[in-house]
């Protein structure tokens, strides 16, 4: 008999490319949230802090202080150059900005 369901086969789950891309995204998503709690993380911004100050590149606030990667291509690896010292209004008209492209 024929199956009807195009995304079974023989009784198994068929995971489409797509899929598979979405959850790939997930992951690599999930990483990166554990990573922004981790050890090694807090380290980074730390120096960070201590070589440019904790204080906002875009307008010079000293309020609500986070560090924004310029690039991802070098995640858990990041070098100075791929950072920025940001205040989380700054922080999110990046990422406006950014996805608005």
């Amino acid at each position: 008999m024929k199956e009807h369901n195009a995304s079974k086969r023989n009784g198994k789950k068929k995971i489409t490319p797509k899929k598979n891309a979405a959850k790939q995204k997930k992951k690599r998503k999930k990483e990166y949230r554990s990573y922004l709690k981790s050890f090694e993380w807090n380290q980074i911004k730390e120096e960070l802090f201590s070589v440019r100050g904790k204080v906002c590149e875009e307008c010079t606030s000293t309020k609500r202080i986070e560090v924004h990667h310029l690039t991802y291509e070098n995640i858990f690896n990041e070098e100075p150059e791929d950072l920025m010292i940001l205040c989380r209004e700054c922080h999110k008209k990046q990422h406006q900005d950014r996805n608005a492209k």
